[in-house]
């Protein structure tokens, strides 16, 4: 029988293009979600947060770094947070949020 889902060590990244306290909130949200669900880090959960700064090349940076580390899921905070990650994977399921026209940003 397989182990609950809460059991199983889950990784998760998070990049935000800058640290802005609405931007802020969504990462902290995301935390308390998963929380809510069970996760917690250092116990099945492996949390990281990156912040590019404002420089689409860290963003960039940041998306391959979090692409190698073979996370679970990649949480992008901001269009071009989201635009680095999109790029970079097509594989490791990516979330965002904060993005005002996903279309035209093409995720």
């Amino acid at each position: 029988m397989a182990a609950p889902v809460h059991a199983q060590q889950k990784s998760v990244a998070v990049t935000a293009i800058v640290e802005h306290p609405a931007l802020d909130a969504v990462r902290d949200g995301v935390k308390e979600g998963l929380a809510a669900e069970g996760f917690e880090e250092g116990r099945n959960l492996q949390w990281q947060y990156q912040s590019a700064q404002g420089n689409t090349g860290t963003a960039a940076q940041i998306a391959r770094k979090f692409i190698g580390d073979q996370v679970d899921v990649i949480v992008a905070i901001a269009t071009p947070s989201a635009q680095a990650v999109a790029a970079a994977t097509r594989d490791i399921p990516l979330v965002y949020s904060a993005v005002t026209d996903p279309v035209a940003a093409k995720l």
